[in-house]
């Protein structure tokens, strides 16, 4: 086998020097619109670092007209079509397409992060349209978030599905980490608004740092690091707020299925010399969004 394949190889040889240099290969359909959406985005930023994460498959669209338009013309080459008043449709619908700007297109979705100089992560995924000449005619923002810079080792993880929980048994440790992706990931891809769904993706995100750090996926400790992610964003921190207590995560299920959370979080604020306590009911969905919060009348007894 290696005598043939290298009376073969001298065999080539022999021919390279009887022709040309070949050409350079062509560059694929796909890598061909990445590197173009990329150059896009490097032109649009000035110190930030791009990072790409990953992008989809591309999918060409191709106005029916002119597909039409081409099997008329091919028809015609092969001589099923022919005359003037053939070449009179076709110059019709050729001067339509033109003037309707109609092109073939090609979309593809990209996923990506901007680091500021404060090291803050802009994380964007956003749909970008390119013509056949691989300019960008549009994007369309899918989701658009900005995160610290210590979220970034989560964000890796929840993009590239690495393990993320702990256990003796890595199949299992790897069978639970997917488990998890699955469980975020395909609800999020139900959320068709970019806010809705940037909001989500950010949870998913510090939900996956939670369970890096600890191993394990609790959900008393996913309840109260998003209550208290939500206080810490919606309080002034002149009242001071100290928390006292979390009751235990509550679930809402019937017998067939969970159709929520809630929990009832315990604090103090202190403005002026004076200390008042509260309680907030929060509730969750199955997929751990905060969909409201009640303030509890007391006695807080029965909840704690």
């Amino acid at each position: 086998m290696l005598c043939s394949l290298v009376l073969l190889q001298s065999c080539y040889f022999a021919d390279d020097l009887f022709l040309e240099d070949p050409p350079a290969p062509r560059a694929s359909l796909q890598v061909s619109c990445q590197n173009a959406v990329g150059e896009y985005i490097r032109e649009r930023i000035t110190t930030e670092k791009y990072t790409a994460y990953g992008f989809t498959d591309v999918v060409v669209h191709v106005p029916q007209e002119l597909i039409n338009l081409e099997e008329m013309e091919a028809d015609r080459e092969l001589g099923f079509h022919d005359g003037a008043k053939t070449d009179s449709i076709i110059a019709a619908k050729r001067a339509y397409i033109e003037a309707a700007h109609l092109e073939r297109t090609a979309h593809l979705e990209h996923f990506f992060t901007l680091t500021t100089g404060s090291g803050d992560l802009e994380v964007v995924e956003a749909n970008y349209i390119l013509n056949d000449t691989f300019a960008v005619m549009a994007v369309e923002p899918l989701t658009i978030l900005q995160i610290p810079g210590y979220y970034e080792q989560a964000l890796n993880y929840f993009f590239h599905h690495y393990t993320v929980f702990t256990s003796p048994d890595i199949i299992e440790a790897r069978k639970l980490s997917n488990a998890f992706y699955t469980f975020f990931k395909d609800h999020l891809e139900t959320l068709n608004d970019v806010s809705e769904r940037s909001a989500y993706y950010y949870t998913c995100i510090r939900i996956t740092e939670l369970v890096r750090v600890s191993g394990v996926f609790d959900p008393n400790q996913v309840a109260q690091m998003l209550v208290r992610d939500e206080q810490v964003a919606a309080t002034d921190t002149a009242l001071a707020q100290k928390d006292l207590a979390f009751s235990p995560l509550y679930e809402k299920s019937t017998a067939s299925a969970i159709h929520g959370y809630y929990i009832f979080y315990k604090f103090s604020q202190t403005i002026g010399g004076i200390t008042d306590t509260s309680v907030l009911r929060f509730d969750f969905s199955p997929f751990y969004e905060i969909e409201s919060k009640t303030r509890i009348n007391p006695p807080y007894g029965d909840f704690f």
